[in-house]
């Protein structure tokens, strides 16, 4: 069973014009599902997209350190570092 436990604003990079680099931020609302954690973005496709983000992660927490679910090489690692540092400032893991 799947259960809101925050909402949680993180810096993404985005590509713009001109192949430009830069951090927005992006909102997730994240899960606690049974034995995992699921960030779901609130981003469209297109910004999806242009942020290089799937709709959502999954990770666990090994040791008291995140662990994405799609194996060690995750292009959004950094993400879910984020979003787990953020999980454990508000005490929720």
């Amino acid at each position: 069973m799947s259960s809101k436990i925050a909402n949680i604003n993180i810096s993404i990079p985005h590509k713009g014009p001109g192949n430009i680099i830069s951090q927005k931020p992006v909102s997730f609302d994240v899960y606690s599902e049974c034995d995992y954690f699921k960030a779901v973005t609130l981003l469209d496709e297109d910004q999806r997209r242009i942020a290089n983000l799937p709709p959502e992660l999954r990770f666990i927490f090994e040791n008291g350190k995140p662990v994405s679910q799609r194996g060690k090489i995750d292009g959004n690692f950094n993400a879910i570092e984020d979003i787990a540092k953020e999980l454990q400032t508000l005490g929720l893991v």
